[in-house]
């Protein structure tokens, strides 16, 4: 018998993209066994415009919780031993649960996820020490087997906005069989109230997720502190490209605290620098005098100019 998949989409003030979302379900080649829809407290016409598809979309309400707390919600009311989550900013292209379906019946799964329009093409297969080091899976394009979300707690509701990466690696921890389709079937469209936009939130949640995944799972304190220093140097890497030095300095000055890294020392020098001499750099790379265009594309442009 094929997995029965239930899609589940939670909303706050989605009014006005809850609709493409929905139409993208609706328009996949293999039907889903139902669409349920979480309001999660929403001030404006969300629950309207979902009540407009009448009996084809389960909508549940809830007070504001958050994202993490309604996608728990709707996986608790669910029927179906799989679940794809898809965010009602977000949507995806007509093939693609029917791609992640033949993946699925393919292998031992336990979560199938596909590439993003317009990012890095992730591996066929995630181990945990490669989901560790880096995490390729957007939320949107998730179909997760039910039981093993459940037994691994679900999103965890105090680390938002990286709920989700907490939950990705717990689950390659324990059960292995994380696979992705190459085909670039989600379509990621945030909004101006996307939580990921508020950066410096999103760096502390992930922050505290690191320390969190890495002492449940055994990892030594310096496999944990190398890649908090990675990630305060990534941080800091954007400030600086944003010329926003001061606060790239006071990110370092604390990664400091942390331990020693030459690549947040060698930031936090660069971070001195007047702006003059990044744009006079930007201008010199701009006309071909630093490296080609196609090296760029090739091995990504990590530049913080």
């Amino acid at each position: 018998m094929p997995p029965k998949i239930s899609v589940v989409i939670p909303a706050y003030n989605a009014e006005m993209t809850i609709r493409k979302a929905l139409d993208s379900v609706l328009r996949q080649t293999i039907k889903p066994l139902e669409i349920v829809v979480v309001d999660d407290g929403s001030a404006d016409g969300t629950v309207l415009a979902v009540q407009k598809y009448g009996s084809g979309v389960k909508l549940l309400r809830q007070a504001n919780q958050g994202a993490g707390a309604a996608r728990n919600h709707g996986v608790e009311a669910a029927l179906g031993d799989w679940i794809a989550f898809l965010d009602a900013d977000d949507e995806w292209l007509p093939g693609k649960l029917e791609r992640q379906l033949l993946a699925i019946t393919d292998r031992d799964a336990t979560l199938v996820h596909t590439a993003v329009a317009g990012r890095p093409v992730p591996p066929t297969e995630l181990d945990f020490q490669e989901l560790w080091r880096r995490n390729w899976i957007a939320t949107s394009s998730v179909a997760v087997r039910k039981d093993r979300f459940c037994a691994v707690g679900g999103f965890p509701i105090d680390l938002a906005p990286v709920e989700d990466y907490y939950v990705w690696l717990k689950l390659a921890f324990r059960y292995g069989g994380i696979l992705a389709c190459s085909e670039p079937l989600t379509i990621y469209s945030p909004t101006d109230q996307s939580v990921t936009r508020n950066t410096d939130r999103f760096v502390r949640s992930l922050l505290e997720c690191l320390e969190r995944v890495g002492t449940e799972t055994g990892l030594t304190r310096e496999q944990i502190k190398v890649q908090k220093l990675n990630t305060y140097a990534g941080h800091a890497r954007g400030l600086i490209h944003l010329r926003q030095r001061k606060a790239a300095q006071m990110w370092l000055a604390e990664a400091t605290r942390l331990g020693y890294s030459f690549q947040c020392w060698l930031l936090r020098a660069l971070s001195y620098l007047p702006d003059w001499v990044f744009n006079a750099y930007r201008a010199l790379k701009r006309a071909g005098q630093f490296g080609s265009d196609r090296g760029r594309k090739a091995g990504g442009d990590h530049s913080i100019t």
